[in-house]
């Protein structure tokens, strides 16, 4: 509201009657300073054509030089160009974070529909562009914006009572000067001293104004903190890219396939009879439909009843319904591309080379057959000799073939006539002839056998069957960003800080924000009491109600403040260093912990030596050898830092906890195999002893 400045009831008495009349203090108000120095005129064109060089061509458009009177020298023109280009800069990693997230997803969707490519992509997507990208959601960046106003906040309030205690102070003097008036009947001195008073009780109406927009940008802050987070392509989403029912767990979380340690067992059964279709077209083959009467067959089953992932996962229909095998494909070849199949096989199984015609001296051993082909549909049970199935109590039967055939060491090739042999030619019994299964059971069975299966994720996306998302190399890094933000706090950021406490005078918000709406109402309040009885002793009163209700607001800021502070620390973005690695037992190493936000702001910057005093309580640090102090906040460096001493030599390591978290780092995957993971910081350290002997003072005789 406009201030009225005659809405004043001043009560001075009279002053006493001076001793020489006629004498008193003349009021004289302030004057603005004006520019001294008169323009050349005859440097307008030389100034123009400065203004007109003073430029930047920067990707928003040519920035040119506002010219103003003040400007005097070329140092001002280049500021003023310089503060058109500061907020550009300033805002540029907000824009780079969008630019490289709109990079990464049209780069996925040019390698549609190549299930491998679009792998890679999103893989890179979830490493290098997402991160920065989440990095501007409210319920991560919010945090230093907070800190930022709430800082903002403090130093005005301090500016704001300072300013307001010499107001009050010259309220006073213009009240003496007033009761002078009226003693002398000064007509002049008394209108000057009355509208000087009712001037500076308008400027501090004014100066609350400042709040006034403060809270409007309060608001602001508020309904941001009010959003929740979220996670990215998460398994608990039924409606996600990745719910179970389509990127089940045998799928996306076996990276490195499913191991089977010594229970499993693979039968072989010979051919019998001749297959006239072998090696046609499928569509003469269909018409032929003479196979043999027995097929030749390898089949490998876990019998192990308790493993987390079985084999017959793979034809358990899924909530929709959905097998794992598509039904247009019913035989895979043999020398199949292995990331093409669906799924593969690694086994290590003992067996005897001559024992299948091959003459090798070395005898029986153990062998490693890599990448063998799934080329049919899972089953449960296994087909005997009379071509029977028989429900043996296993978790699935796969039916494989091809692979390459390697010494136990897994790179030595085993070879057959100079060929690297294959599942089908080193286990092999050559075709019989005949109408009728054998009378009794001649296949060859081997136990105790361990194998991988692996199921092929971009293979698996190719025919519809799951999404991208459940490949493990792709799931992988999913995970890892979304157990970050987990981690990092997924409520929003008014459930995460506790409400304000209520000051003397200003209540609380109710919520973490303090009551700047509030503050200012009990600043006008005190004002409206005192400009219905201006004297020098409600002038007192007036300036301690100010400071009650500015007080309260600055507790209620400090204490948002030391709370946002604790709250916002990440355990992923906050790093340890140790002054040195290799130190003498006489010496103490110095560990430095700086606990930055989830945008990796460094929170200990120009904070509060109680909030950071409040910080250090919750950082404990362990290490495996000598002795640690407690962490203390150290203003000066914007860090916190505590002592290692020993007193023996050894080595050891240093990990940090914060609020009983540990502080890990975040490796990054790349492109090309390396996953992202997420270890605990450890510091390696070392004590040596320190010598005792006096100094000695050395000269060129002491080179060696």
């Amino acid at each position: 509201m406009p201030c009225n400045s005659e809405s004043n009831e001043i009560n001075i008495t009279p002053a006493p009657p001076w001793d020489v009349p006629g004498f008193g203090l003349s009021y004289s108000p302030v004057q603005i300073p004006l520019p001294s120095f008169d323009l050349p005129t005859e440097l307008l064109e030389d100034i123009i054509g400065l203004v007109q060089k003073i430029t930047a061509l920067w990707p928003g458009g040519l920035l040119k030089v506002d010219p103003q009177f003040s400007m005097k020298t070329v140092l001002d023109f280049i500021a003023s160009l310089l503060s058109k280009i500061s907020p550009f800069l300033s805002f540029y990693n907000f824009i780079m974070a969008l630019l490289r997230m709109v990079i990464c997803v049209l780069e996925v969707l040019c390698a549609i529909p190549n299930p491998f490519a679009v792998a890679a992509k999103l893989k890179q997507l979830f490493t290098d562009c997402l991160p920065p990208f989440i990095n501007l959601f409210p319920f991560l960046a919010l945090i230093a914006m907070i800190i930022a106003l709430l800082l903002l906040i403090l130093a005005l309030i301090e500016f704001i009572i300072n300013t307001i205690i010499n107001i009050i102070e010259q309220i006073i003097k213009n009240l003496e000067i007033l009761a002078n008036g009226l003693q002398l009947q000064d007509a002049n001195a008394t209108l000057a001293a009355i509208n000087k008073i009712a001037s500076l009780l308008c400027f501090i109406q004014n100066l609350m104004a400042i709040f006034i927009a403060l809270a409007a940008i309060l608001a602001i802050i508020e309904t941001l903190a009010k959003l929740a987070g979220f996670g990215i392509c998460s398994d608990e989403d039924p409606d996600g890219c990745c719910p179970p029912a389509l990127c089940p767990g045998f799928i996306k979380n076996t990276p490195d396939g499913i191991p089977v340690v010594g229970t499993g067992v693979m039968k072989y059964i010979s051919q019998i009879g001749v297959d006239l279709t072998s090696g046609l077209p499928p569509s003469l083959a269909a018409v032929i439909q003479v196979p043999p009467l027995r097929e030749e067959r390898w089949q490998i089953y876990d019998l192990a009843q308790d493993a987390t992932y079985q084999i017959k996962d793979i034809i358990t229909p899924s909530l929709f319904g959905t097998i794992y095998w598509p039904d247009e494909v019913l035989e895979f070849p043999a020398d199949s591309q292995a990331k093409r199949a669906l799924y593969t096989v690694d086994v290590n199984v003992t067996a005897n080379p001559n024992d299948f015609g091959h003459t090798d001296f070395a005898g029986e051993r153990e062998f490693v057959i890599k990448d063998c082909i799934v080329v049919r549909k899972p089953y449960v049970g296994t087909y005997e000799y009379n071509n029977a199935l028989f429900p043996v109590p296993n978790t699935g039967t796969l039916n494989i073939e091809g692979g390459l055939v390697y010494e136990k060491d897994g790179t030595t090739p085993f070879l057959i006539s100079g060929t690297q042999a294959t599942l089908n030619t080193f286990i092999h019994i050559a075709d019989l002839p005949g109408v009728v299964t054998p009378p009794s059971d001649d296949s060859v069975t081997f136990n105790n056998v361990s194998f991988t299966w692996k199921p092929n994720a971009a293979a698996l996306a190719g025919y519809q069957l799951t999404t991208v998302g459940c490949m493990p190399e792709v799931n992988i890094e999913k995970a890892i960003q979304n157990s970050i933000l987990v981690a990092e706090g997924l409520s929003p950021v008014i459930d995460k800080l506790p409400p304000t406490p209520a000051g003397k005078k200003v209540p609380s918000t109710g919520t973490f924000l303090p009551n700047v709406n509030g503050a200012v109402d009990c600043v006008n309040q005190a004002l409206t009491e005192f400009r219905q009885n201006i004297t020098f002793e409600t002038a007192a009163n007036f300036q301690a109600a100010i400071q009650v209700c500015l007080g309260d607001l600055k507790d209620q800021t400090s204490a948002t403040l030391c709370a946002t502070l604790l709250a916002g620390v990440s355990q992923f973005k906050s790093n340890i260093e140790v002054d040195n690695n290799l130190q003498f037992t006489s010496r103490p190493i110095i560990a430095t912990v700086t606990l930055k936000d989830a945008i990796g702001t460094n929170l200990g910057t120009g904070i509060p030596q109680e909030c950071g005093d409040q910080m250090a309580e919750l950082l404990i640090g362990t290490v495996t050898f000598g002795e640690i102090t407690d962490f203390s906040y150290k203003s000066a460096s914007s860090n916190f830092q505590a002592e290692i001493t020993a007193l023996k030599s050894g080595s050891g390591e240093l990990t940090v906890t914060y609020d009983g978290k540990i502080l890990n780092s975040i490796v990054s995957g790349v492109v090309g195999g390396i996953s992202s993971s997420i270890s605990p910081i450890e510091i390696a350290y070392q004590f040596v002893d320190a010598t005792t002997e006096p100094p000695v003072r050395r000269d060129e005789g002491d080179i060696i």
